[in-house]
């Protein structure tokens, strides 16, 4: 065998030296290859772990679900980070703050959405308290009826009075019913000239007060007892002076109630009844009529003996009566109804057959008043 080298091994033996002569290892050199040899199998390990389960179905959407969890801690992470820096326009000025721009974070339902402005509270301690603003007093002019005698008997003349009302819806109403009432019954010549004299001296209005849709109007008890005149017309003059008045100022009422010396009325001066409910322009104590006939009727036919019959409330306590044929009396009389407030009589007349009128009437001061008139016929 021969000890001869290959030119070319040689060569190539000394270039390898002479490289490696020049190479100066550093000190960590040694750390440097095992950490790199350690990462290559790491990584070895992981990619026989992603090609051995990852592929399998199951284990990949868990897999998913695993990692859009990290995907969501981070997002918070981030949000919790940037809510902690200063946003725009807070806490610094305007000009020297840098701007900021950030992507919306979406967070679950039971986190606090995180704003680039300071938020809005409500303050209510430092709030002024709103008040109603309240009407002005006001001047309003309300309507006041006064009695009037003429010779037709007792009649009502509407008048007007001003009167300062303030306060409440209610209370400006009752101030009207107080101020036109108020008129009527002021003392001394004013009583007299409202009144005609109807109503006795030291009547007062007491109070009025609105209760719903009803005046309840306070006299004293002066009111009580009638005046100058005590008859049935001048109680119904009165008394409707009342109602008229009360209801004519008060817009908002309906009824009116009366109470003398604090005690409520059911009659008035012992001639009206009185609906204790509260009375209207249309109540009967003030409508129905002084004489009514009831019997006979307007155009029937009879017999003999004629029962006649009326309503009414007489002056003197005597309903009058009067029978004629053809424009002759035939027959008259009186019959004593044992009050002067309303109430019914009736009377038997023996007659011929033919057609009659009967009148009734009431008489006051040598005239009659209150005259009614009806025709009928008595058979054979």
């Amino acid at each position: 065998m021969s000890d001869e080298r290959d030119p070319l091994e040689e060569r190539l033996r000394a270039a390898m030296a002479a490289s490696a002569d020049d190479v100066t290892p550093r000190g960590d050199g040694l750390t440097n290859i095992r950490k790199h040899i350690a990462a290559k199998q790491t990584a070895s390990l992981w990619y026989r772990f992603r090609t051995q389960w990852l592929a399998k179905p199951a284990f990949a959407a868990v897999s998913s679900v695993g990692v859009i969890a990290i995907g969501l801690t981070a997002a918070v992470g981030v949000g919790q980070v940037s809510a902690g820096q200063a946003p725009f326009g807070i806490g610094g000025d305007k000009s020297s703050s840098p701007a900021v721009t950030s992507t919306p974070t979406k967070t679950s339902p039971s986190s606090s959405k995180t704003t680039d402005e300071e938020p809005t509270h409500s303050d209510t301690s430092t709030t002024p308290t709103q008040t109603k603003t309240q009407r002005p007093p006001e001047t309003v002019t309300v309507p006041v009826y006064n009695i009037v005698k003429g010779s037709s008997g007792y009649q009502l003349s509407q008048s007007s009075q001003q009167v300062t009302v303030k306060g409440s819806k209610q209370n400006r109403q009752e101030e009207r019913a107080e101020g036109a009432l108020q008129a009527i019954y002021d003392a001394g010549s004013g009583l007299e000239r409202s009144g005609a004299g109807v109503w006795p001296a030291g009547t007062q209005l007491e109070d009025a007060d609105l209760v719903g849709s009803t005046v309840k109007v306070m006299l004293s008890s002066a009111a009580g007892t009638a005046g100058n005149d005590s008859s049935a017309e001048a109680a119904r003059a009165a008394l409707k002076q009342v109602v008229y008045t009360a209801l004519g100022a008060t817009p908002t009422a309906t009824t009116v109630q009366i109470y003398v010396g604090g005690t409520q009325i059911s009659t008035f001066w012992g001639k009206l009844s009185v609906n204790s409910a509260g009375m209207q322009r249309g109540d009967p104590a003030l409508t129905q009529p002084f004489n009514t006939v009831n019997a006979p009727s307007e155009g029937t036919t009879n017999l003999s003996p004629v029962t006649i019959k009326g309503h009414g409330a007489y002056d003197d306590s005597q309903a009058n009566w009067e029978i004629s044929r053809n424009g002759q009396v035939v027959n008259s009389g009186s019959v004593g109804t044992g009050t002067t407030a309303f109430t019914s009589w009736s009377h038997r007349v023996q007659l011929d057959p033919g057609t009659y009128q009967l009148t009734t009437y009431e008489q006051s001061d040598g005239t009659r008043q209150h005259v009614q008139t009806v025709t009928f016929t008595v058979s054979e």
